[in-house]
């Protein structure tokens, strides 16, 4: 337990010289990685320590296991369940499918809903948990430099290009769709000569819209791993 490791003292893995950051990998995880792991710090520390190692991991980790997360884990299972449930900003399981100026409520076809859920929670992420932009810390230059933190950064921009359209874009692309609509719908109702032509822009634009939202689909499950802050 952290709390017995600092009371009694037990050198961390930057005391032992082996970490800056007091982080290390672990063997059960990571199989192939290089230079000291967990493992080897509780070796190390258990044999350096043989009576505080006990008490703080062996004893530590029996109380904590075997006696006080027995006794406190139905208590807070239950405020879990509680506050996921009554309170609104908790209700994580819960997803919102209403868009703005669009559907508020009310029945829906399966892939709408798919579709508005996908870029609903494309804007939770990039709204409230706020993604960081690596170019508060560094250069485009910086981060072209540096392959990690250039699939990073570009991943964050793509995300945002890709909510871009969702709230912005599609919308035009909309916009447009209904405006020919009601060229055609009139030509239609005054027997207009254009009306066949009209029809067949609204039905391209109709396909046109369709493919850009799968292309959109498809490169949103692209980065949908790097969705996390």
């Amino acid at each position: 337990m952290l709390y017995l490791r600092k009371l009694l003292k037990l050198p961390s893995p930057a005391d032992l010289g082996w970490s800056e950051y007091n982080a290390l990998p672990s063997r059960e995880w990571t199989p192939d990685c290089e230079g000291p792991t967990w493992e080897d710090w509780h070796v190390e520390v258990k044999k350096l320590h043989p009576i505080k190692y006990f008490i703080a991991e062996t004893m530590g980790d029996f109380l904590r296991y075997k006696i006080w997360l027995r006794f406190t884990r139905p208590f807070t299972k239950a405020h879990y369940w509680f506050v996921s449930h009554f309170i609104p900003s908790r209700r994580y399981h819960m997803l919102d499918l209403r868009q703005e100026g669009g559907y508020r409520y009310g029945w829906n076809d399966v892939p709408e809903k798919m579709l508005y859920a996908m870029f609903n929670l494309l804007g939770e992420y990039l709204n409230k948990e706020e993604p960081h932009d690596l170019t508060q810390w560094h250069t485009r230059e910086e981060i072209n430099a540096d392959a990690g933190l250039k699939a990073q950064q570009d991943a964050i921009d793509e995300a945002r290009a890709i909510y871009e359209w969702w709230i912005v874009g599609r919308k035009t692309e909309q916009h447009n769709h209904d405006q020919m609509q009601h060229l055609w719908w009139s030509a239609k109702k005054d027997n207009h000569p254009l009306q066949e032509e009209y029809w067949k822009k609204l039905r391209q634009m109709d396909d046109d819209m369709e493919t850009k939202t799968d292309e959109m689909i498809a490169r949103l499950m692209k980065i949908r791993r790097t969705l996390w802050t």
